[in-house]
């Protein structure tokens, strides 16, 4: 569980850049070297874990989506989304894609707690695209076989697997059944990328639920495919609950995937699920010095050896920029940002995360001006 140790500076600043600046990290504290310093790349407050559910997240599962936004009515496509869509900065990962027909107005909040928002501040819930990528693998408990694929969605959807278009659930619809034109024979070893391409269009139900069945010379032709209706899968007014057209898939041997069935692409070569969460992480001593006219100096300690980072917002214009402490792990933190003279008004947050993904994240509290 992420432990999160809380504070927050306002600093009155001027004639900076809102992009990164040169930082030195104090050479106090132990520094330790790194097997694997993709750590160093991670920026929390462009990660989004999870906005749909909550589901365990393991560093070698998941999901890994990129965000598209449109305005209103421009398209009701999944193409149009990623053609004429705004690709949002932030990295989105999932632990699983199992969301029943429900309202969705909550966004895309980030690890450091703002919303993703459009260019206009409105934040973004509705109008939509995302491109998902994973790879299918076998469960604990899946039988190897020969499988297919299905998906319940709301808006539209589809699913490519070796960028092959294999289940087509596209246009702007309610919760709608697509079922696969493919069958994939599947063993322990294997490892299917898939992409699924999803939107939502207006406000406010959204639905996401990507469907897996292991099929015989026995198995019949799936008779629900094409079709459709907000109450006919889930009750969408009642916690999602399931309603008997969900139940008879499951009986016909449709299941949900679960975070087992979703792999990292190219976890076998060092890539990772960066919302998996590490070790508890304590802040302390954390310090804005603006004592010195030219700089302003962010001082912390962590309980264990960790990575030094620090978010200005400017509270004028919005913008952020995350400034690295250098790629070494340690226990003294320090960054220096470079300045000339004091206007504008930051907020400051540090941020340390451990080689084993421990995170902890400081929260905006007001500093004395100097």
């Amino acid at each position: 569980m992420k432990h999160f140790i809380l504070f927050t500076f306002i600093l009155i600043l001027v004639s900076c850049s809102d992009s990164a600046f040169e930082t030195s990290l104090s050479a106090d504290g132990t520094i330790f070297n790194i097997v694997d310093d993709k750590i160093f790349d991670i920026k929390l407050d462009n990660l989004v874990c999870d906005p749909f559910q909550k589901g365990d997240v393991s560093s070698t599962h998941g999901l890994k989506a990129s965000l598209y936004s449109v305005q209103p009515d421009q398209t009701d496509v999944v193409d149009g989304f990623f053609k004429i869509g705004v690709r949002s900065e932030q990295e989105i990962y999932f632990s699983n894609l199992n969301v029943p027909t429900r309202s969705f107005d909550l966004g895309f909040p980030t690890v450091t707690g703002d919303v993703l928002k459009k260019d206009n501040g409105e934040s973004i819930f509705e109008w939509f695209g995302l491109k998902i990528e994973s790879e299918l693998k076998l469960g604990a408990d899946d039988e190897e076989g020969w499988y297919e694929l299905a998906i319940l969605s709301d808006d539209g959807s589809r699913i490519y697997v070796n960028d092959e278009l294999v289940v087509d659930n596209d246009g702007a619809h309610e919760t709608k059944l697509a079922c696969g034109t493919q069958k994939f024979y599947m063993n322990r070893n294997t490892k299917l990328p898939v992409r699924i391409e999803y939107f939502q269009g207006p406000r406010y139900h959204i639905s996401l639920i990507p469907l897996m069945r292991r099929v015989t010379s026995e198995t019949q032709d799936e008779t629900a495919c094409g079709d459709f209706g907000n109450d006919l899968f889930f009750d969408s007014e009642n916690d999602s609950a399931a309603q008997p057209a969900y139940h008879e898939l499951i009986g016909r041997g449709w299941k949900t995937m679960t975070p087992q069935n979703w792999g990292i692409p190219g976890a076998d070569s060092g890539n990772f699920n960066p919302c998996a969460e590490g070790e508890v992480v304590i802040m302390s001593a954390l310090n804005v010095d603006v004592s010195q006219s030219d700089q302003i100096k962010v001082t912390w300690r962590t309980d264990k050896p960790a990575t030094s980072q620090v978010v200005f917002k400017n509270r004028r214009t919005g913008k952020k920029f995350t400034v690295s402490g250098g790629r070494v792990l340690s226990q003294d933190h320090e960054v220096i940002l470079p300045i000339s003279t004091r206007r504008d008004v930051f907020d400051v947050t540090a941020i340390s995360i451990t080689k084993d993904l421990g995170k902890v994240v400081s929260d905006p509290t007001p500093a004395p001006l100097p």
